[in-house]
């Protein structure tokens, strides 16, 4: 499998006869991790057995061959874009015991429904369902027309997974509070009639949480990029987002924050890095955010969903490039004691293992840190979708690096309540880095599709 950008490519030979047309691709190749398999079965014919529960086997990773990563075996297995993918496997080892393995995914194939494609989900799809009027047959007769359709107005009644904006027309600016501090943007009213709809099903038994997420932006300050973070807000409907490296100056902090997110609560990190590396947004009328501490890498936030009544703590995070401004980021996360569900997702600028990074080589010593706080902290991976690499210098080929900067880890207590979560990447696009967003796997179900008459 070969990667451009994070997304994967698909190549077929080459033949002179060759027609440059569309291919339906209905098999795909993705690594999968069996996390805990004993050593004694990490044979490639027994790893070959074991990858027909998921797949058609294609090949061990050289890791696993080497025995250089003892946390897990990885195997790349062909799948169908389509199919579904267990989270564990059974086996009766020579003694007619069962194993129970867990797997975990580096991505797993998403497709439209709209346009068959692979790579997104349907609410994502760029194609639009037209539909047209049908001409008057006559002399009179006129080509059709494409007119957008107006919702009709009605009493709302709010779905969890459709969070509009409710500003109020008294919202304005509060400039006395300092940097760091909590910001009111807009007043935000929710009208008396309205109630919130869990729409999941009478099947799920998991608490109700709502989709947040971040992404690193890399500057903010051009009208291209504020349109394209207002158009992604809107869009994902977030209830509470981090926009990381901003680089928007304190004076200027209120104009941007009016033209992108207008009607959210914020707060930054100004106070201790001149340069606002953090901003997290959220709507008041969906969570209650209690700022518990602020640093020039992180901001440490205690959450209560006002829909289900929970409480967690989640921790943005920008590290700094170099491996030893990092430490005082490691020792912050490393002092707390945290038992509540917890969230730590950013740029942490620093790979996990060796095979996260592409173009340049990965010393031991930028991985070791951060694996020893992971492993203190008691953090793991959270279940991931979408690109694998997060991000890539946009350089010529010959000198184009891709790496995983950016992740999500929980603890165990957020993986006991809400263990259907996941984190997805998106595609980068314009940016350098992909945009995470965390919701509800039966979020990638629903669909919408957008009608011109």
């Amino acid at each position: 499998m070969f990667l451009f950008d994070g997304k994967p490519i698909i190549l077929r030979s080459w033949d002179p006869n060759v027609k440059i047309t569309k291919v339906s691709v209905k098999t795909v190749p993705i690594w999968v991790k069996l996390v805990g398999l004993d050593l004694k079965f990490w044979g490639v014919k027994c790893l070959e057995k074991l990858a027909s529960l998921v797949g058609k086997f294609v090949r061990v990773d050289d890791l696993t061959l080497e025995k250089n990563l003892l946390g897990y075996a990885k195997i790349m297995v062909e799948v169908e874009v389509d199919q579904y993918f267990p989270d564990k496997i059974k086996f009766d080892d020579e003694n007619g015991q069962e194993v129970i393995v867990l797997l975990e995914y580096d991505w797993l194939p998403i497709t439209c429904q709209k346009c068959k494609g692979i790579g997104h989900r349907t609410n994502m799809c760029r194609g639009r369902t037209r539909v047209f009027r049908k001409p008057v047959n006559g002399p009179t007769a006129q080509a059709p027309k494409q007119v957008w359709r107006k919702k009709p107005e009605a009493t709302v009644t709010l779905d969890p997974k459709e969070f509009p904006t409710l500003i109020s027309p008294q919202g304005v600016v509060n400039k006395e509070n300092p940097p760091g501090t909590v910001d009111r943007i807009a007043g935000l009213a929710t009208p008396t009639n309205a109630k919130m709809v869990d729409k999941r099903g009478e099947g799920s038994h998991h608490p109700f949480m709502l989709k947040f997420g971040m992404w690193n932006i890399r500057g903010l300050n051009s009208d291209t990029k504020q349109r394209d973070v207002k158009w992604f807000l809107y869009q994902t409907e977030v209830v509470m987002f981090a926009l990381i490296e901003t680089r928007v100056k304190p004076g200027c902090l209120n104009n941007v924050v009016n033209n992108v997110c207008n009607g959210w609560l914020f707060t930054t990190n100004h106070s201790c890095h001149t340069g606002g590396r953090i901003w997290v947004l959220w709507k008041e009328q969906y969570v209650q955010v209690d700022i518990v501490e602020i640093d020039s890498q992180y901001i440490h936030l205690k959450v209560k969903d006002k829909i289900g009544d929970h409480i967690f703590y989640a921790t943005f995070v920008y590290g700094f490039n170099n491996v030893g401004e990092r430490v005082p980021l490691w020792n912050a996360l490393k002092s707390w004691t945290i038992t509540e569900p917890w969230v730590v997702l950013g740029d942490f600028n620093n790979v996990l293992y060796s095979n996260e990074k592409i173009g340049k080589p990965v010393k031991d010593a930028e991985m070791i840190p951060f694996q020893d706080m992971l492993d203190i902290c008691e953090l793991q991976d959270m279940k991931t979708t979408g690109a694998f690499f997060t991000w890539t210098n946009k350089q010529p080929s010959e000198t184009r690096v891709f790496s995983r900067i950016d992740r999500v880890v929980v603890n165990t207590a957020w993986v006991d309540l809400w263990p259907d979560y996941y984190a997805h990447f998106g595609p980068e696009g314009s940016f350098d880095h992909c945009p995470c967003i965390i919701s509800y796997e039966a979020d990638a179900v629903q669909e919408e599709t957008i009608q011109i008459f």
